[in-house]
């Protein structure tokens, strides 16, 4: 399973300050919603000024860092690019009812691009008995 959300070019030069949510999912007692991988495609567009260090994280419901990716290199490019990356759930936690929603937010300034952000988080379900 997936989500799938655009960001609007306002939004990410905005993410520093204001996170945007990715997805709102039902609360299923009966699941376990376990990420996997999250793809995110930048169209083409004036590069983005990145803060040193900035990275685009995505986090679960219970605010736990899913995935980390550096925006240095990828949203400072005016040309198309995009980045896949595996979810780390080593010494996760996960709950019944599971992962309810995905956020995105980074952790510095991101500012005065154009391009919107596409952004596919990849999941499982599995039943459990908790």
């Amino acid at each position: 399973m997936f989500i799938k959300k655009t960001l609007t070019a306002a939004q990410i030069n905005a993410i520093d300050a204001a996170e945007v949510t990715l997805a709102t999912l039902k609360t299923n007692t009966s699941l376990a919603r376990i990420p996997e991988r999250v793809v995110i495609y930048k169209a083409a567009g004036t590069a983005y000024t990145v803060s040193s260090g900035a990275r685009i994280v995505i986090r679960d419901s219970g605010n736990q860092v899913l995935f980390s990716i550096p925006a240095e290199g990828f949203l400072d490019q005016a040309d198309e690019q995009g980045r896949v990356q595996k979810a780390d759930m080593s010494g996760k936690a996960f709950k019944s009812g599971g992962v309810t929603s995905f956020t995105i937010d980074s952790t510095a300034s991101i500012a005065s691009g154009t391009g919107s952000v596409t952004v596919y988080v990849f999941f499982d379900e599995q039943s459990v008995i908790f």
